[in-house]
């Protein structure tokens, strides 16, 4: 038996399930293409499964406001500069009054450390300055030429650090259990309404005593049947899906 790869497999088992281990499935290699591409595009647009999100780090030069970065980043959804965005530092982010305020904040007469209720304090003042300060930049992003613009006229060279996201690639799909099983489902709901306008356009097939009906309708309600509750199940972050998170206040 021949070693299929994670696409051909998916493929294979759809046309087991549409009967084609023991009739002939008149579909075309163009035809699942076409249906994958389709649950791709549905999936990366309501799932927020098929999102990876990180962290980029690059270098603002001297007097530049327009950049090009890769082309996988498809959203950057925040821009810190690195100097100010450590508290304590080394090398280049090392900044001595900041050192010196951490020492004397953390450190009790005797020694001791104050405990966690400090530091969230510390860290809630620092991101206080930081706003204030300029640690995030003002920025705009053009997901179709992944030109990223900042407002902000640089003076030096100077590091800084974007938070971003990026489409997972369809290997890494594939091969996460939960939404290898929704491409799979939705491709084949959408092969089943495929399959059934081929046949509609040839209601009977000639043969003995007066041919054979297709029902092609019923390939076509089940398929749109499916899809709609797939689509459902992405909404309801059936796949793995991370829901939105609570809002207070």
């Amino acid at each position: 038996m021949e070693k299929r790869n994670e696409l051909e497999q998916l493929f294979y088992r759809i046309y087991i399930n549409l009967g084609g281990s023991s009739i002939e499935v008149e579909l075309e290699d163009d035809d699942y293409n076409v249906a994958f591409d389709d649950a791709l595009r549905t999936y990366r647009t309501f799932s927020t499964n098929s999102i990876q999100r990180g962290f980029w780090f690059m270098q603002f030069q001297t007097g530049q406001q327009t950049y090009k970065i890769p082309d996988e980043i498809d959203n950057v959804t925040q821009i810190r500069r690195l100097r100010t965005a450590l508290l304590v530092g080394g090398g280049q982010g090392f900044e001595p009054f900041s050192a010196a305020f951490f020492q004397h904040t953390f450190r009790q007469r005797d020694g001791t450390f104050p405990g966690l209720v400090n530091y969230e304090a510390l860290t809630q003042f620092h991101e206080q300055v930081g706003r204030m300060f300029g640690e995030h930049i003002m920025f705009e992003f053009n997901e179709g030429t992944s030109e990223l613009h900042i407002w902000k006229n640089i003076k030096a060279e100077e590091d800084a650090v974007l938070e971003c996201s990026a489409v997972k690639s369809i290997d890494t799909l594939l091969k996460d259990s939960a939404a290898y099983r929704w491409l799979s489902k939705y491709t084949e709901a959408r092969l089943r309404v495929t399959l059934g306008e081929k046949y509609s356009k040839a209601a009977t097939v000639p043969g003995p005593q007066g041919g054979t009906v297709l029902k092609g309708s019923d390939l076509i309600s089940k398929g749109n049947e499916m899809m709609q509750q797939l689509e459902q199940d992405l909404l309801d972050f059936a796949d793995g899906g991370e829901g939105p998170l609570p809002f207070f206040g």
